[in-house]
């Protein structure tokens, strides 16, 4: 982003980004329109490019901006005290589906931004979004003891990941939350327990 795009003023910033939010939700990259932000926004095109360098530019600085700001309500919601991993997996999911009821434009943005693998920003968004997660890895990670499982912090943190993905494939599918919840305490269960009788 341009330096200019920093000092207009808040309630021009924020029509930018609540249109570009909306276009960015709603599309995947290479169907979003800048004529539509533009005539959305209330600015010319030549306006809009005194504060941006290029569709991409506006794309990944807002990825990053409202990833950050996901993650950072998942490590500022945690509970502390939980020791489990897989509670710990639990309680992210669950703080994420409370971030998409109250935030479903970003939420979808960002759903859109890890699944448009076609996008030239793909690699990048995947970049930004390993960066994120790497800067909040203690806070979402803290307190929990990985000794008590047979496979490495590693294999348990690869877990995290595919379900995370089924989880996001879920809301795609536009699944009820109290659905997703239900799979994902099975889903725990079996990890925890196996799927054979004892």
């Amino acid at each position: 982003m341009k330096k200019q795009y920093f000092v207009i003023a808040e309630s021009k910033r924020q029509k930018i980004e609540k249109t570009v939010l909306a276009e960015f939700s709603a599309h995947f990259y290479y169907e979003a329109s800048l004529n539509n932000i533009v005539k959305q926004s209330g600015i010319s095109k030549g306006g809009l490019f005194k504060y941006i360098n290029s569709k991409e530019d506006l794309y990944l600085y807002l990825y990053q901006k409202y990833l950050n700001e996901l993650v950072s309500y998942q490590a500022d919601n945690l509970n502390a005290k939980t020791t489990d991993f897989l509670e710990r997996i639990k309680e992210l999911a669950h703080l994420s589906l409370l971030y998409y009821q109250q935030n479903e434009h970003v939420y979808n943005f960002i759903l859109n931004g890890l699944t448009d693998y076609s996008a030239v920003v793909y690699k990048r968004v995947i970049g930004l979004k390993n960066e994120v997660l790497k800067n909040y890895h203690n806070q979402l990670l803290k307190g929990i003891n990985f000794k008590n499982y047979h496979y490495s912090k590693q294999q348990m943190l690869e877990i995290y990941e595919w379900i995370s993905t089924g989880i996001n494939a879920s809301i795609k599918n536009t699944n009820t939350i109290e659905d997703i919840l239900a799979k994902l305490d099975m889903l725990v269960e079996v990890l925890k327990f196996g799927v054979m009788r004892r």
